[in-house]
């Protein structure tokens, strides 16, 4: 878990922390060595981590820093976040018939809706109040009874659920202001949901076992809420996972479709090279700047040498032109790549091999299409070493500048998220991962007046800190210029 997400380094040293001590009994060299152990694999994957950054250090960007989370953890908006992860994960389950869900690029699933009822929340309030005094029983239990060891993984279950649930606040929420962060990426409460269930299970078996539950007064009542409510609670959620399969399967059909044929097409000539036309096709998605067809295809790709060009047309058909035939067609000559080949993806910027040069495409400009004309911040040279250690980190500094004054607007979303209605005397909203700030005293944020550049600034970056560091600039300077 250390290696594949972040969260597993904390896992690994509660993991340590509780073998040694279920383990010092039996002898506490035993339970040091095992606690080591696991608490080692957290500093193998930094140090791994460290050399990673220094290998691709202009390849990202760091914008949240320690001192940035510890500002804003100090914030009124820690407890506004915690609060609502919390009703998400905990209250959001049990109420499946007032879910808001959407589909557009990606399951949304929205906060409960508080304008309409229905007769199914009865079987929810039930069933959540029955969880309730479980959940209270069992604790109860717990505590006075006697096994350490069960105690002990109880507590590790509760603090890894605390752990997980600090880091989304913390680390996500307080820095990427905007709830839609969550409810368009769902899987955030995977884990804390799946440990607050094993916690739940954990404390029935002790209020049962105790017999605190089978004592409680409204035993009966409690019983018969389970077996006729639970049902109802997951026969709505089978209908809610329906339609979003439903709506998954409409809206991705005819990508569904393409990829299959191409799937079909090198099935039956397993040996062929194939190169992807972008430029005078239609239809091939692309995500975060890269060909969705590199990415599921990227074995089968030769620019230089393929047997067939691959054209998507309008109308979705999938044409597999012969490499020949297409190079007389386009006279195009036999040296020639059909179309610029990615050889290196990053943060920032992907770059690509364009006949003698390596051209870097910032990535929200989307793939590199040589016919296309003007590209924002576009090095290019012959030597891709050149390139990668000077002139990307030139221009992604020129870009800075250029933010920083206000005259630099990249691609954006139309889902705007208010953030602050007044710092320091502008407006900041968020769009997917990227923040704008526009002068407060120029009216109503919109995104019209957005795509116009009818703003006299406008600042951008992907950290709230940093559009914040922008302001500050522009009103110190400001300051300095009437001194």
């Amino acid at each position: 878990a250390t290696f594949t997400y972040e969260y597993g380094q904390i896992l690994s040293l509660l993991t340590g922390i509780l073998f040694f001590l279920v383990l010092k009994k039996k002898g506490l060299l035993k339970g040091a060595l095992v606690a080591l152990t696991f608490i080692a694999i957290p500093l193998i994957y930094q140090y791994i981590n460290v050399i990673d950054l220094k290998m691709h250090q202009i390849s990202f960007r760091t914008d949240i820093t320690p001192g940035s989370v510890f500002r804003q953890a100090i914030d009124f908006a820690t407890l506004e976040h915690s609060l609502r992860l919390f009703g998400y994960f905990v209250v959001h389950p049990f109420f499946p018939s007032l879910a808001i869900l959407k589909f557009t690029s990606r399951v949304v699933i929205g906060e409960l809706r508080g304008d309409e009822v229905d007769i199914f929340i009865v079987a929810s309030i039930l069933v959540f109040a029955a969880w309730g005094i479980i959940t209270f029983l069992g604790t109860r239990a717990l505590a006075r009874g006697t096994n350490k060891s069960l105690k002990y993984f109880s507590l590790f279950i509760l603090f890894v659920f605390l752990g997980y649930f600090g880091l989304i606040v913390f680390g996500r929420l307080n820095m990427r202001p905007g709830f839609g962060v969550i409810t368009t990426s769902t899987y955030y409460v995977y884990y804390p949901l799946c440990y607050l269930m094993i916690l739940t299970l954990i404390l029935l078996g002790h209020a049962i076992a105790s017999d605190s539950f089978m004592k409680f007064k409204f035993a009966r009542l409690m019983r018969g809420t389970l077996t006729f409510g639970l049902p109802v609670i997951i026969a709505l959620s089978l209908i809610n996972i329906s339609k979003i399969n439903t709506s998954f399967v409409k809206a991705d059909s005819t990508f569904r479709n393409i990829v299959a044929k191409i799937e079909r097409f090198v099935d039956e000539h397993p040996n062929t090279k194939l190169s992807f036309d972008l430029e005078h096709g239609e239809g091939i998605m692309q995500g975060h700047g890269i060909p969705i067809s590199t990415v599921l295809f990227r074995k089968y790709e030769d620019n230089f040498k393929p047997d067939y060009v691959v054209m998507v047309t309008q109308t979705s058909d999938v044409n597999f032109i012969p490499a020949a035939f297409y190079r007389k067609y386009y006279n195009l000559a036999d040296d020639k790549a059909i179309v610029p080949t990615l050889i290196k993806t990053g943060t920032l910027y992907h770059i690509y091999k364009h006949e003698w040069a390596y051209v870097a495409v910032q990535q929200n400009d989307g793939p590199f299409l040589p016919t296309r004309g003007h590209y924002s911040y576009m090095p290019y040279s012959p030597s891709l070493e050149e390139l990668e250690q000077k002139m990307i980190p030139a221009m992604i500094e020129k870009r800075r500048k250029d933010i920083i004054d206000g005259i630099y607007l990249s691609n954006f979303s139309v889902v705007i998220d208010p953030i602050e209605k007044n710092y320091r005397g502008f407006t900041i909203v968020r769009s997917l991962d990227l923040f704008y700030a526009t002068p407060k005293i120029e009216g109503k944020f919109e995104i019209e007046r957005l795509k116009s550049r009818d703003y006299s600034v406008i600042y951008e970056s992907a950290s709230l800190e940093e559009v914040k560091s922008f302001i500050d600039f522009h009103v110190l300077n400001a300051t300095l210029k009437k001194k």
